[in-house]
């Protein structure tokens, strides 16, 4: 059930990247949810929503294959533990890195 729900909530972000936010370079700020819309649009709106799923497949594969010694640790600890304190996390991982802010205000 977990993975069905969270594939729900991907779709349904994408879908509101797509159709509310103007997420997608295609459409902008053009598709308002009560208008009708043709089948070609539909599945216009389709393809933008599959191409930033896989977009973001892609990235989190990258993040987790450049990360992949620390991920195997972190789901090693998990099974032995069940849950992770974030006393734990920092023990695998180390103390969360710095972020980074631009004084560039654009």
């Amino acid at each position: 059930y977990g993975a069905s729900s969270d594939l729900e909530e991907a779709n349904s972000l994408v879908h509101d990247l797509v159709m509310c936010t103007g997420m997608s370079e295609e459409f902008g700020h053009t598709l308002p949810e009560f208008l009708a819309m043709s089948d070609a649009t539909k599945q216009r709106v389709d393809d933008a929503m599959m191409s930033i799923m896989r977009k973001c497949t892609t990235e989190t594969r990258e993040r987790l294959a450049a990360k992949k010694d620390q991920v195997l640790q972190v789901a090693e600890a998990l099974k032995e533990r069940g849950t992770l304190k974030t006393k734990h996390i920092k023990k695998i991982l180390g103390p969360r890195p710095a972020r980074k802010y631009s004084s560039d205000p654009t």
